[in-house]
Order: C-alpha cells, then sequence, then structure tokens
C-alpha cells in the first residue's frame, strides 16, 4: 500500500482499527524529516498492510552525532590551516633561495 500522512495524535490503523508501530524510515523520508518531523508508522495486523507517515508534535532532538560532525569539521580545518601553512613556508624558502642565488650570479 502506499504511504499516507494521518492525525498526530492517532495511535491505532485508520483503515482497520489496529494499533501501529513505528518503522524504520526509508532515505526519502529522511531527507522530509530535515524540513518536518516525522516517523513512519506501519500497522500490526499484517492482512491490512497500512504503511504511513505521521507529522511528529515534538521538535526533532539533535542526537549526539553532531559532536561527531564538529569534530571532523574541526580537524578538516586543522588540516587546511596546516597544509596554508606549509604552501607559505615553502614559497619563503624557495623565495629566500632564488634571492640567494641572484646574489651569488650578480657578485660573480
Amino acid at each position: 500500500m502506499t504511504a499516507k500522512v494521518f492525525p498526530g495524535k492517532t495511535k491505532n490503523c485508520i483503515h482497520c482499527g489496529s494499533p501501529l508501530h513505528r518503522i524504520h524510515r526509508n532515505a526519502f523520508d529522511k531527507l522530509i524529516n530535515y524540513f518536518i518531523a516525522i516517523n513512519r508508522y506501519s500497522c500490526s495486523n499484517h492482512e491490512c498492510g497500512f504503511n504511513g507517515l505521521k507529522i511528529s508534535q515534538k521538535p526533532k532532538k539533535r542526537r549526539a552525532s553532531n559532536t561527531a560532525v564538529k569534530k571532523n569539521v574541526t580537524i578538516a580545518l586543522l588540516i587546511i590551516s596546516m597544509l596554508i601553512g606549509w604552501y607559505f613556508l615553502i614559497n619563503i624558502f624557495i623565495d629566500r633561495s632564488a634571492t640567494a642565488e641572484q646574489n651569488t650570479n650578480a657578485a660573480n
């Protein structure tokens, strides 16, 4: 059956009245979840086969995994800053060696 959006306070299937249980969301549901907090539910009666989305009443809380993302971003920024620093240091040494070489050539 196709997924339908059903009212927020419903705890039973809108087709047969059996209890609903939460199931894993698919990739499209997760994409929608960035904009609207939703959950996917399925009817416990296997003959009915109802499958639908429910808009959450509470705002979605972010998990501790955000700290892992922040940690990865911090590490990436550190690596980028180190590469930029190395780039400038290498250019300074190249410029110094080039000017020293020009000075020795000018002296001869």
